[in-house]
Formats: structure tokens, sequence, C-alpha cells
């Protein structure tokens, strides 16, 4: 049988109800139960966190406010156990590249178009920053780098964007920044911000005996209104390549 919520009401200090409680937090099947106490004092409120408690009820509020409280306590509940369902299932291939902790284009088509779709309905901006990651060696005459600095330099993309940024993986090293609520300018300004965090990084090989650096090359667009997330990516694909073009020969060259 399954439950949604616990409501304990000891009655001493040593009620084996204040056992329980700490016996459910312990249980793996039964750790994200939210388990209810009745409170007399709110400043005892941290006496009762630590017996195990997940929440709270005034005593003089059990009467009236009890039904109410249960079912925001098992709402609240239910969305932490799928939140945590989607950040575990986020471990796997199929969803997380395991080598660049970005996500892959499996996320991106679910994930892109929710957020094309709440864009459309909040009126609120979204632009999407792309990068090219080409490794270079430090000093010349010295092997190619190994994916492990490329997978280091993807990695940093991850801390140097927003939390509420998406990174995507689209191809071996190229990666994809979804940025909502965010102008075009402002996405041209974080992605010119990736760049030189990334450029002046340095990356070792993987016995640490050889240093790498990267050149980044970049674009930034915003979504057009009604535009789906694969639009908006071919969108971004284009302007990256527009942006490669208008380079200086001088550059070209180095590439």
């Amino acid at each position: 049988m399954r439950f949604d919520c616990a409501v304990f009401l000891p009655t001493r200090e040593n009620d084996p109800l204040n056992s329980l409680a700490k016996a459910l937090k312990r249980h793996p099947k039964h750790n994200s139960l939210p388990v209810v106490f009745p409170l007399h004092d709110p400043d005892d409120a941290d006496v009762y966190a630590k017996r195990g408690a997940s929440d709270f009820i005034l005593t003089n509020h059990v009467g009236a406010d009890l039904p109410v409280k249960l079912q925001v306590v098992s709402r609240r509940a239910r969305l932490l156990k799928t939140m945590r369902r989607f950040l575990n299932a986020c471990e796997g291939d199929g969803v997380r590249d395991s080598a660049s902790g970005a996500f892959t284009a499996t996320f991106l088509a679910e994930h892109g178009a929710r957020l094309c779709s709440r864009a459309d309905q909040s009126g609120r901006p979204l632009s999407l920053i792309i990068l090219k990651i080409h490794t270079a060696s430090r000093e010349r005459g010295e092997p190619e780098p190994g994916r492990r600095a490329l997978h280091q330099a993807a990695r940093l993309i991850n801390r140097v964007t927003r939390a509420e940024d998406t990174t995507v993986r689209i191809a071996a090293d190229t990666f994809l920044v979804l940025a909502p609520a965010t102008t075009e300018e402002n996405a041209h300004l974080a992605s010119l911000r990736i760049q030189g965090v990334m450029e002046n990084t340095v990356f070792r090989s993987a016995d640490d005996q050889l240093l790498y650096s990267v050149r980044i090359e970049t674009a930034a667009i915003a979504r057009p209104e009604g535009f789906c997330i694969e639009e908006c990516v071919a969108l971004a694909i284009k302007a990256l390549q527009e942006s490669a073009s208008l380079k200086p020969l001088s550059q070209q060259s180095l590439q």
C-alpha cells in the first residue's frame, strides 16, 4: 500500500513515533514520504525537524487547516519525486552526454519544444548561442589533442552559463546554449564571455604532460516568433557558418 503523506501525533518526548519518523527518512523506499507533525510553538520547528518531520501545522489549526495542508504537502512531494526521477534520468546516455556533461539532441527535441511554446505564450525572447570548439596544441609539433581536452572545454561551458540556460551537444565539437528570456544582443555578449573564458583557459592531456588551448567560433540568434526548435537550430548553424565566412583570410588560414 502506498501513502501520499503521514501525520504523526506524538504525545511525549520519547514517543515511538519520533523514532518511526527517523526510520522512514532512512528507508530507501519511504525516505521521500512527507511526515507532518503538529507544532505548539513555531520556535520548536528545528527540534521536530531533527526528529524526522518534513512539515508542520500549528496545533490550534489542525481541525480547520489539516485537509488543505495535506493536499499541499502531498502535491509538493510528488513534484519533488518527479524532479528527482528526471535528474536521475539525465545521467543516462539518452539524455545527458556523459563525456561532456551537456544534454543530448534527444533532450533538445523535447525541452526545446517546451521552451519555444513558453516563449510564445509569455511573449518573452528566447535566444540560442552556438559554439564550435577547435582544439590546438600549445606548441608546434606536438600531437593533436585527444577527446579529453575537448570534453574539458565542453564542461567549462556549463560553468560559465546561467543556471536557467541549457547546454546541448549537437555534434562532436559543436554545442548549443538555449538562453530563455534573453535578447539577441545579450546572447551575443554572453557568447563573447564564454569565448573569452574558454580561449584563456589551458587544458591538460590525460597524463598532464601536454597543455592545450582551444579556439572558439560562436554566433548568437534570437528565435523568430512561431519558429520551432528545429528551425531555430538550423538558423543558428547558418549564422555560425556565415560568421566564419566573414572572418579575415588571415584568421581563416589558421583553422
